[in-house]
């Protein structure tokens, strides 16, 4: 009786085996359908966007395969670049720490391969990014994300030290030196202040500018603070926009953009509308009550 046990369980084990293997198989063949899908220049850009809304369980699979055999093609890599961000930032502003997780597994470089530019696309301009849309300090929900994984923390420490080279690499492309500059901000300000601040000066190409504005406003800390608020006036429309929603996020912030108005180091109108009533309806008592004083007229 013992034997034949055995080998209806030996052969239930081998048949969970075969049916695992097949549904692997299976689900490898509908991500490969769907990430060729998105990736088909011929179909409309609504459609493919559906895809990955309809799909966003996969969203790591799909990041995985659309990246698949790029290699050192350039040009192919920057045609599918924009189909990869969508859905690594559509995965930042879920906010889900299993699936960011799984994303910046099959993202980040391995072990001594250096960073390529569709990673720091779905690093920086994806799931920071994304982060940031989500109402998140990106730094601290990525450590959270990846406490108790070391092997995939070591390697986003050093994809932040590579992100900081190819910031500052002219050829680059300026979209993916963008996402470095998001990225380099997770480093915090000691280390990559003067960097970011480099970035945030007049005259700097609007969208390198736009990265060093929403990296510096990502790192909670009083010197990103006092260099959004010095740079201002030499802010790109929509660069200044972004800078001062970065200084809505803390009242600490809040106070410390009044302050400077208070004091002329700064001009009511850079606040725009929009930024003056933020600050006249605050949730903070003490902001809506220094708000009021300094804005008066409402700016």
């Amino acid at each position: 009786m013992i034997k034949p046990l055995i080998e209806r369980g030996l052969v239930a084990g081998l048949a969970v085996v075969a049916v695992t293997a097949f549904a692997e198989a299976e689900s490898s063949t509908v991500v490969s359908a769907i990430a060729s899908d998105i990736l088909d220049d011929a179909k409309s850009n609504a459609d493919r966007e559906t895809l990955i809304a309809n799909h966003a369980e996969k969203s790591a699979a799909l990041i995985a395969k659309m990246a698949e055999g790029i290699g050192a093609d350039s040009k192919e890599e920057y045609r599918r670049i924009p189909w990869i961000w969508r859905v690594a930032i559509a995965a930042g502003k879920r906010n889900d720490a299993a699936e960011m997780k799984q994303i910046l597994d099959v993202s980040l470089p391995k072990e001594s391969q250096p960073l390529a530019d569709w990673q720091a696309v779905v690093v920086g301009g994806g799931i920071i990014n994304g982060l940031t849309h989500a109402g998140q300090w990106p730094e601290k929900r990525v450590a959270e994300i990846l406490k108790g994984s070391p092997a995939i923390e070591a390697r986003w420490r050093t994809s932040l030290e590579q992100a900081s080279k190819m910031a500052d690499n002219d050829p680059t492309p300026t979209g993916s030196r963008y996402d470095s500059l998001r990225m380099i901000a997770m480093e915090g300000w000691k280390k990559r202040g003067d960097q970011l601040t480099r970035y945030l000066k007049k005259g700097t190409h609007a969208e390198l500018q736009m990265g060093a504005v929403s990296g510096t406003a990502d790192v909670p800390e009083a010197g990103a603070t006092v260099a959004l608020i010095e740079h201002l006036a030499g802010l790109e429309p929509e660069n200044l926009k972004l800078a001062v929603e970065g200084l809505q996020r803390t009242e600490d912030r809040q106070l410390a953009l009044l302050q400077a108005i208070r004091e002329g180091r700064a001009q009511t109108k850079l606040l725009g509308d929009e930024g003056a009533k933020a600050l006249k309806e605050s949730k903070s008592e003490k902001v809506r009550k220094t708000a009021n004083e300094v804005l008066k007229s409402g700016a």
